[in-house]
């Protein structure tokens, strides 16, 4: 494993604990895999808290913008620090605000500690996007390491709902159980990544102040895979939200079954991008994004007609494209980037993703709640065959590897 330096870092290797980096990759990955999971516990659980505690559509968006502004804060602030800093400390750092997190929504009584539980669990993921990402990539290498983080990241999202939904349908205390496993887990996961060794030296200045942005030289091949990701976040924030509250529309309002929705898009993410890592080249983001936008097209129709075979096809359809678009997008930005603002440019990547994710939950909402889902679906699609126009001007213009 190399030790990635800067001229201005530290000449003093940091004082880590050593490890294979097989088995350091290991441990990354699933602590990158357990905070995006604890992220979307939540989400399974929104039918029973709006049930129990009263809460409309628009408090359900409101409590899940939270979390995206969590995340857009941790990005903001800290986003660069690891570049900085080291990657183990945030990387630490996003798995104890897991826990915290989860603390929180266990204790959850109120609004206002729902709105302050999945502002923590929005702070750990941003801290654990940017941090995460940097290490594997150093870690296990460039490739693999992209294609991990997206896949766990899509299988986190993915597994979050379900597990949530099936421990609450077989405890007593739906909305407590589902907390207090993942706390335990959380914390045996701390442990463990205790064991990974620093990938990066400290420099020896730190600079604490914000700084998120791209280099001037990439920032057109940046903006394409800007807006790619944030069509696939938003699609991401549709089914975590509003999207399963859409679900009687055509005949489903169990909460597993709405569970489920979010579980086969995200799953058919993470199971795209691991099986089709070798479906490579500079057309895959283009490609991607076309098809997203036919299942979101579709999820528009069937939730529209209220058929609920056509639901389940687009829905799966969805979780392809939106699985191309991220890797592929989130892989050409780490090609680009040089290696002193790897975080910094990944971060700044997740900022324009995780923005886009509150909008369509937020449209849906505010304009009728689960009956404007349809609209809101056929409208974010159409952003994505925008999104595919601007791609191919730019392509030939500043080409990328994506390999």
């Amino acid at each position: 494993m190399t030790m990635a330096r800067t001229p201005s870092s530290d000449s003093r290797p940091p004082r880590t604990p050593r490890v294979p980096a097989a088995l350091a990759g290991v441990i990354l990955s699933l602590g990158m895999f357990g905070v995006v999971l604890g992220s979307t516990v939540p989400s399974g659980l929104y039918s029973i808290y709006q049930r129990q505690m009263g809460l409309p559509d628009s408090i359900t968006t409101i409590v899940f913008s939270f979390y995206v502004v969590g995340v857009v804060v941790a990005l903001v602030f800290g986003g660069h620090l690891s570049d900085q800093i080291g990657r183990r400390p945030l990387v630490l750092a996003s798995i104890a605000l897991s826990i915290a997190s989860s603390a929180t929504l266990y204790l959850a009584a109120s609004e206002s500690v729902l709105y302050l539980g999945r502002f923590l669990s929005g702070l750990s993921v941003g801290l654990c996007t940017g941090a995460f990402t940097a290490a594997l990539r150093e870690t296990v290498g460039n490739r693999l390491g992209a294609v991990l983080s997206t896949a766990l990241t899509s299988l986190g999202l993915a597994v979050g709902p379900l597990f949530s939904a099936i421990v609450a349908g077989r405890s007593a205390d739906p909305l407590h159980t589902p907390f207090l496993i993942y706390g335990g887990v959380g914390a045996l996961m701390l442990a463990v990544t205790l064991l990974v060794p620093e990938t990066r030296a400290r420099v020896a200045r730190p600079r604490w102040a914000p700084r998120v942005g791209v280099e001037r030289a990439i920032v057109r091949g940046f903006i394409p895979c800007a807006l790619a990701i944030a069509c696939a976040y938003g699609t991401n924030g549709l089914f975590q939200s509003v999207v399963p509250l859409a679900m009687p529309a055509v005949g489903t309002s169990n909460q597993l079954s709405m569970a489920g929705a979010t579980a086969v898009m995200l799953g058919a993410s993470a199971v795209i991008q691991v099986v089709a890592i070798r479906v490579t080249g500079p057309w895959v983001l283009g490609m991607g994004l076309l098809i997203l936008a036919v299942g979101l097209a579709g999820t528009a129709v069937a939730l529209g007609v209220g058929s609920a075979a056509l639901f389940w096809f687009a829905t799966a359809v969805a979780g392809v494209g939106q699985g191309f678009s991220f890797r592929a997008s989130l892989y050409r930005v780490t090609e680009l980037a040089s290696e002193e603002r790897t975080a910094q440019t990944v971060s700044a990547y997740y900022i324009a993703g995780y923005a886009a994710t509150v909008v369509p939950p937020l449209g849906a909402g505010f304009t009728g709640g689960s009956a404007a889902v349809p609209v809101v679906c056929g409208l974010l699609a159409a952003v994505c065959v925008a999104t595919f126009a601007l791609e191919r001007r730019t392509r030939d213009a500043y080409p990328a590897p994506v390999r």
